[in-house]
């Protein structure tokens, strides 16, 4: 996962600092403590994960880089061996925790990801999907056959093209669209052997507005 990599380079990063005897702030160790928490208990989580090529997962990963972080973050702070002067930024309204997030990549990397997977996450309560191709019209239905049957009417009343997709969901977490097939002009065609792996619903539904989305009844 990408946020996680981002992650893992970000602790690399803290190690360099603290080799090279720089004095974490308060407001970083708050900041560095919370992500730690976040990434033990997305090792607890995921840790038993089996990839499917057999190479190593993040998680495996970060279970034996978590113990050094640990311990960079209960010591005590290293003294400068030159005289320094350290000048710390105090947030005081959101406004400054706002500029924190966006003037750091790894931190809003982390935010990015994780808002990005919760909307993906959101279950659309629907088990199928009628859209246009260009994605500016979306129906929902619990009926394959009722969508089959829109979908061929509204493709040779107006001439557009749609696709018929199955709502699932992913082994992460998110719902994820599947084409089972497509309707025009001559009718309804099924995808193939196998179902077409599409676009999330989210990012579908975003496309065109979640307000905008249609029952088929």
């Amino acid at each position: 996962m990408l946020f996680i990599t981002k992650q893992i380079l970000f602790l690399w990063e803290l190690k360099e600092r603290v080799m090279a005897q720089i004095e974490l702030t308060s407001k970083e160790r708050g900041v560095l403590t919370e992500i730690y928490d976040w990434l033990e208990a997305f090792v607890d989580y995921n840790l038993d994960f089996i990839s499917e090529d057999g190479e190593e997962t993040d998680a495996q990963r970060l279970s034996k880089m978590l113990p050094v972080f640990k311990r960079v973050l209960t010591k005590e702070a290293s003294k400068p061996k030159v005289k320094t002067v350290t000048v710390e930024k105090t947030y005081t309204d959101v406004g400054d925790i706002v500029d924190l997030i966006l003037h750091n990549p790894h931190i809003k990397d982390y935010f990015d990801a994780n808002i990005r997977h919760a909307r993906e996450s959101v279950n659309p309560n629907y088990k199928y999907c009628l859209s246009s191709t260009n994605l500016d019209d979306v129906w929902v239905c619990d009926d394959i056959g009722r969508v089959m049957e829109y979908g061929v009417v509204l493709a040779k009343t107006n001439g557009k093209s749609y696709n018929v997709c199955s709502i699932k969901e992913q082994s992460d977490g998110t719902y994820k669209l599947f084409i089972e097939g497509y309707c025009s002009r001559d009718g309804y065609m099924e995808s193939g052997s196998s179902v077409r792996d599409y676009l999330h619903f989210d990012y579908v539904a975003r496309c065109i507005g979640y307000d905008n989305i249609k029952k088929i009844e």
